[in-house]
């Protein structure tokens, strides 16, 4: 009994997260660009990196917009992603 209520409060945190998840605004150019950097420039960035800075979330939406955005179904170079976000963060 106790083990089917944890896994029914399990499930409802899990859905409570999706819905406000869901309810987000996609990232904008400028987050897309300094998300990005955490990666592509990663050494550059080491000693003014925080823990918890790079945010999983913002990156992959970033990655499937611009995938979205130019018709590409496979893999992308982040190098690129990054070079365009960087460029219409500045427009």
């Amino acid at each position: 009994m106790k083990k089917m209520m944890y896994n029914g409060k399990a499930l409802l945190a899990l859905a409570a997260m999706v819905l406000l998840a869901s309810c987000g605004e996609a990232p904008t150019n400028c987050e897309c660009k300094e998300n990005l950097d955490l990666v592509v420039n990663h050494e550059q960035n080491a000693a003014t990196t925080y823990v918890g800075q790079f945010n999983k979330d913002i990156y992959d939406t970033c990655i499937d917009q611009f995938k979205k955005a130019n018709n590409i179904d496979g893999e992308v170079l982040i190098r690129v992603v990054y070079q365009s976000y960087e460029e219409a963060c500045v427009e």
